[in-house]
Parts: C-alpha cells; structure tokens; sequence
C-alpha cells in the first residue's frame, strides 16, 4: 500500500469516526467503484461468520500449538503452586490499569493481592520457558481469587426464560434431554431424592420427578434429576445445540449468558480457574466471564458461544465477574 493510499485510509477511518462520512455510504461506493471488492468483502464475510468475537483491543502474542500450552502451564504451576499464597495459576487476559491488555499471559490467582513490593520475592515475570528447542516469553499477571456468591433465589421472579424450583430454591433450568432428565445447578438442587419443578414459560407450573445425581464440591457444580413430561420438554428448552471443549488459547473470546431476564454479552478473560464463595466453598477450574452479568435465580443458566455453542453454565458470581463450569465436566460428572 503507497503512502498516499495508506494517508487516504487513515483519512476515511477519521472521517467515519467524527460521522462526517457514514460506513454505509463509504461501502456502497467502493463496492460500486470496485467490482472486486464485492467479490472479497463475500468471502471475507463466509471466513469469519464462524470465527470467535475476540476482545478488540487485546493483544494476542504467543502461537504455541495446544500441547506446547499445556507444558507452559504445568512448567508453571510447578513454579508457583508450591507457594503457600498462591491458589492457581491459568491461561487468561493480563489486566493493566484495570483494562485488558494482553491475551496468552499466565495468570497466577492468590487469595489477597498485595503492593508489587511486598510479592516481587514470589512471583516475577515474565516467566521463561523451553519447550523442545525453543524458548517462550510468557507474561504473568497475579490477581486475585474471585470472591463472589452462587445465585440462587429463594422466591419466585419472573423471567423469560424456565426456572427450576427445588424445595424453597430457584435457578435456572440448564439442559434438558428427550429421555426427560434435566439438568440444573448442584446449590440449588441441594441433595439427591428431593422432588424438582419446573416453571414454564407462561406461568405453567409442572413436576419434574426427584434429584438423582447431585454435586456441589470444589470441582464440580450440578445436578440430573427429572423425568419431566416429554410434552413439556419442547416448551423447557431451546433448540438442540452442540457443546465445546474450549481450549487453553481461548480464553478471550464473546459470549452469550441466557440468563433469566434475558441474553446478556460479555467475553471470556480467564480459564481453569479458581474462585472463592464464601461459606459455599471454593471451585477449581471455572470459566471466568467479564463482568457481573447475572442475577439470583441465574444459576444453571447457559452460556453459549456467538454461533451458538454451549460452553457451561453460570455457577455464581462477584462484583466484577461471573464464573461459569464447564458443560462437559457437568455431563460427565453426572453420567
């Protein structure tokens, strides 16, 4: 690209940015001016219609493969696992100023950050790594253990989405299957043998048989109960979708929360990671979300990716964050 072409771009992206030029308008006459570019803005469009919505202003430095991370990690976690203040250590977002600013960083958890000179002794980055015969540069950043409560609700609300109901207990439905099992969050299920019901969309209030597996410990967050009539499931459940696995490099990516007022935004910035609630215990490997965006009662509730993929369901949350477990942990765990 000339000079003076990379000066007109730089002048257009001005342009568009004061609303002195509108992006409509500026589309509609390259495309006209330019039939080739018909031609790549189409195939640019089918490229990245399934690509992850990525955080926009973080970087992203690293190219390792998936199994050069998981050495990286474990190099890591050997490095500071031992030490008595540290509680994990997992790929995710470096924060600075508050702000994320650089994706494939370490993030070391520790229960109570302190003053950089007081932990400089403990934890120094960036951290150095050989894998095979090249050497790594990874950042670190040390945060501190996400402090929150797992929401579940003692009275009913409305919502537009289906609730679950165990004893005086509310949460949001998470899965259910054409066999009539249902899946839900293990703190609102509570034990196994109570009797479940579910809310309907609508007002309709239905019984959903008893809680059969149930598990509410430091790695996993969730219950199969059920049968629910097979006449209801269509009315309980969106339509079918497929779960991923996410990877250790994904941890920057959008998402969707389908909480109990609605379909919230946010993005991952942290995976495999520890969290802290309270007199509920404390979780290993969660998925943690920016920002808090649930509420009581959105505990089980789904969380997909942009093209609709289940990734987990919302455990609970804290003034900045929401934490989430996997999908197929729960699934699993509950076969």
């Amino acid at each position: 690209m000339s000079a003076s072409t990379s000066r007109l771009v730089r002048d257009a992206l001005s342009a568009v940015q004061s609303g002195r030029i509108s992006v409509a308008e500026l589309l509609r006459v390259s495309l006209r001016a330019n039939p080739g570019a018909k031609h790549w803005l189409e195939d640019a469009l089918v490229r990245t219609q399934s690509q992850d919505r990525r955080i926009p202003w973080v970087k992203r430095h690293l190219h390792l493969s998936e199994p050069a991370r998981v050495k990286v990690l474990a190099t890591a976690r050997r490095k500071f696992l031992r030490r008595k203040e540290v509680v994990g250590v997992s790929w995710g977002v470096k924060y600075t100023g508050g702000l994320p600013r650089e994706a494939d960083s370490l993030i070391v958890w520790v229960r109570q950050k302190k003053p950089p000179r007081e932990v400089r002794s403990l934890i120094e980055g960036p951290l150095h790594v050989q894998v095979g015969s090249r050497r790594h540069t990874v950042a670190l950043d040390v945060q501190q253990l996400p402090q929150g409560s797992k929401q579940w609700a003692t009275s009913i609300l409305p919502a537009h989405f289906t609730k679950v109901r165990v004893g005086g207990t509310v949460g949001t439905l998470s899965a259910a299957f054409d066999t009539g099992d249902i899946y839900l969050s293990g703190h609102v299920a509570q034990a196994e043998g109570l009797p479940v019901t579910v809310l309907l969309p609508g007002g309709r209030v239905v019984p959903a048989g008893f809680v059969r597996r149930c598990r509410n410990d430091e790695e996993i967050d969730g219950a199969r109960a059920g049968p629910l009539p097979a006449n209801d499931i269509a009315r309980a459940t969106r339509p079918p979708v497929q779960v991923r696995v996410l990877k250790s490099s994904e941890h920057n990516i959008g998402v969707r929360v389908i909480t109990l007022d609605g379909e919230r935004i946010s993005w991952i910035n942290a995976i495999d990671v520890p969290a802290d609630f309270g007199l509920e215990g404390t979780m290993r490997s969660l998925i943690r979300l920016a920002g808090k965006v649930t509420s009581d009662g959105d505990s089980g509730a789904c969380v997909l990716d942009d093209a609709g993929r289940l990734l987990g369901f919302v455990v609970g949350s804290s003034k900045n964050h929401t934490m989430v477990i996997r999908a197929e942990r729960v699934f699993h765990a509950l076969e």
